[in-house]
């Protein structure tokens, strides 16, 4: 099928009401953080969460909280099913604000993100926040997980907020 002008769709996926709770400069307790993932589909292009990023304590190393898209279970993972064979781009921002709601006080997550048309994580390659060019698979399908890391040795105790914005578009 010829298509004369690019159909552009754009996802926003807010995948991030990522709750921190009782995060200190110092973690010395497990702490856990969740992130829930909801997506609006405005046309061909679907996007369906099948696993939300899950952080947990032992992801902390160094005040660093990190989850690997590529090594780790708990990572988050969607399908994004389009026309079979199909050329599309993906991009979203990489670096995010998180908002204490209480202090207003800020953390930068930095997202990671990894794609494959096979349903398997660890040979996933890594997706460039800039418009990389791929193809949906035979069934018109590409998986992505989404994983990440943010710096909490200035963490400030409460429940921060954010988001993750992603776009897909055919080419």
């Amino acid at each position: 099928m010829i298509i004369s002008i690019r159909k552009i769709l754009i996802f926003t996926v807010l995948i991030f009401l990522l709750s921190i709770q009782s995060v200190f400069a110092q973690v010395s307790e497990p702490q856990n953080v969740s992130i829930s993932v909801s997506a609006q589909v405005s046309s061909a292009i679907e996007l369906f969460t099948l696993q939300t990023v899950d952080f947990r304590y032992e992801d902390v190393e160094f005040n660093v909280l990190s989850v690997d898209p590529i090594s780790n279970p708990s990572a988050g993972k969607l399908v994004a099913r389009g026309m079979p064979d199909t050329g599309m781009r993906i991009s979203f921002i990489q670096n995010r604000e998180l908002v204490n709601v209480d202090t207003n006080h800020i953390l930068f997550f930095e997202f990671v993100v990894t794609g494959n048309v096979q349903d398997e994580q660890e040979s996933a390659e890594l997706i460039s926040p800039d418009n990389r060019d791929l193809t949906f698979n035979e069934e018109g399908e590409f998986y992505i997980w989404v994983g990440g890391r943010v710096d909490l040795s200035t963490a400030q105790p409460g429940s921060y907020d954010g988001d993750f914005n992603i776009e897909i578009e055919y080419i």
